[in-house]
This record gives C-alpha cells, sequence and structure tokens, in this order.
C-alpha cells in the first residue's frame, strides 16, 4: 500500500508514556533495507531515559552499514523531546506524518516513509508484574522508503523497505526481565514478514506477523543466504567508551546486554528481498561475540 493510500494510515501518538519510577525507558527504533546490487542497512535509533521521576536523558543514533563494509555514523544528545498524533521532535530528528529529517552531523537524512500495512500489537506487554512493565509495539511493520542520505564529501539516494518499533520499559536496568531475545524482519516485492522470540524468567514468548497478519506463533520464516554478521557489541563497552575503568559498572547497572546483528538475502514465496535480524542476551545468558 504505497501514495495516497499509505497516507491513509492510522498515525501513531509520539507522546512519551508515564516516566514515573525508579528507571523508564523508551526507543524508537527504525530500519531501512536497501537492495542489491547496493544494499545496506540504515538503522536509526531514538532512545530517551527518565531515573526518579527527572527530565529524561535522549540521544539519537544513527549508522549507515555499505555491503563493502563501510560504516557512517552520526549520534548526539537530543536536549529537547516532545510528540503528539503523527509528529515527534527529538533533538535534531523529527516525524511529521510520512516525512523523517534527522541531522547527526556526520550523517543526515530527508527521507519518506510510507507505510504498506497497519500498525501491528504482536505481543503488549511482554513482561508485566508488579514492580516491572515491558511493552513493544510495531509501528510500520513494512513500508517504502525514500529520499536522499549525506555525509561528509558524500550521499546516496535511498529507495528501500523500512520498519518501525517502539519499546517502553519501566524496570530496573541491573535486573532487566528478559533473559534472550530474537527478533527480524524481512521484505520481497509485495510480501514482508516481522518474527519475534522472548525468554523471560516465565517462559518464551513467540509472535509474528506476515503480510498484515498477526501470527500467535513464529510465522514461516524466510530463506536467508548470504548472512552477514554487521553488528557485535557490549552495551557497557558502547556507553564507557574509552574509560575501560568504567566497565564493570556499567555491565552491572544495565545487566551486560550483548547484540549481534545480521543482515542477508530473503526468499518469501518466489521473490528475493533482504532481511536484518538480531538476538540479544542479558546478563547471565550472555552471547559469544563471534561471527
Amino acid at each position: 500500500m504505497t501514495g495516497a493510500a499509505g497516507d491513509a494510515l492510522e498515525q501513531p501518538d509520539f507522546q512519551l508514556r508515564d516516566g514515573r519510577g525508579l528507571a523508564v525507558a523508551e526507543k524508537w527504533y527504525l530500519d531501512a533495507l536497501l537492495p542489491r546490487p547496493d544494499p545496506a542497512l540504515l538503522v536509526l535509533t531514538l532512545v530517551s531515559l527518565r531515573v526518579l521521576g527527572l527530565p529524561p536523558l535522549a540521544w539519537a543514533a544513527a549508522e549507515l552499514r555499505s555491503a563493502d563494509g563501510s560504516v557512517r555514523r552520526g549520534a548526539t544528545r537530543a536536549r529537547r523531546v516532545r510528540g503528539g498524533h503523527g509528529w515527534l521532535e527529538f533533538g535534531p530528528v523529527s516525524i511529521a506524518g510520512p516525512r523523517l529529517r534527522f541531522r547527526l552531523g556526520r550523517l543526515d537524512g530527508d527521507l519518506e516513509i510510507r507505510p504498506r500495512h497497519r500498525p501491528a500489537v504482536l505481543c503488549d506487554p511482554i513482561v508485566r508484574d508488579t514492580r516491572q512493565l515491558v511493552r513493544w509495539w510495531v509501528e510500520v511493520p513494512d513500508a517504502d522508503v525514500s529520499g536522499r542520505l549525506w555525509w561528509p564529501g558524500g550521499g546516496r539516494e535511498v529507495k528501500a523497505r523500512g520498519y518501525r518499533d517502539r519499546v517502553y520499559a519501566k524496570a530496573k536496568p541491573w535486573r532487566f526481565p528478559l533473559v534472550k531475545l530474537r527478533w527480524g524482519h524481512a521484505a520481497a516485492d509485495d510480501l514482508a514478514t516481522v518474527w519475534f522470540e522472548a525468554e523471560t524468567a516465565e517462559g518464551t514468548i513467540r509472535a509474528g506477523w506476515e503480510n498484515g497478519r498477526v501470527e500467535s506463533a513464529l510465522p514461516r520464516l524466510p530463506r536467508l543466504e548470504d548472512a552477514r554478521l554487521v553488528l557485535r557489541e557490549r552495551l557497557a563497552e558502547r556507553l564507557t567508551g574509552r574509560a575501560r575503568w568504567l566497565r564493570p559498572i556499567a555491565r552491572f547497572l544495565t545487566s551486560d546486554p550483548c547484540q549481534l546483528r545480521w543482515t542477508a538475502d530473503a526468499r518469501l514465496g518466489n521473490a528475493w528481498g533482504r532481511a536484518t535480524y538480531e538476538e540479544v542476551a542479558w546478563g547471565s545468558a550472555g552471547l559469544p561475540l563471534v561471527a
């Protein structure tokens, strides 16, 4: 569903949720899968963190990973965050209807995102008890993305398939209620799919979305070929940078999440497209950070 039809789809409410609590985090994740013959993965993350009800700390980061192995990144703190129905101002990042703009210094973009389907609720909440709450919404399960990216000394046009989700977590970061998370999405021709699997202390949650339908179990996974590991990271290392002496503290305070992300060619039905998928593990579950 593109063009005027895409405009008619429901616009999400970007207003920040209840920020009361020991630690409350909200995160928007957006990616765009650029196709062959010059495949690439664009990822944009917007994070807001409130501690003890104080004003939020917020930051925005984007990266473009190309097939030749090059990575272009931009990131900055967001000093002003506000949103409403169909619009969001997150520091130097803005969303207004289908238009997304970001100015992150070393990577900027001006894109149009035209959803092909309505927002999807696959499993909400993921965790809820008297002390912790983790929610997840897929605001854009599949979209057409067009526009331009630029950076110092270069740039490129974008024509891609896109995705956006939102996470809200009111939890103790040092006792995060998830153990492992596996998720991904793929798009090819007029087909698209999203898969999700989370391990918690109470058991395993599985859900999916396929071509506009929410599935109560994992959907048929696409056939994946030429998979490439494009991210291998511990959150504590990213947060502390060169201050190695802070890493043990950061690992304790964040439950030491480890993240792996891949891209691949994906076959859905008789069509070939692109996919990206991740594994994240917290605490003692750990993930071997190897290819």
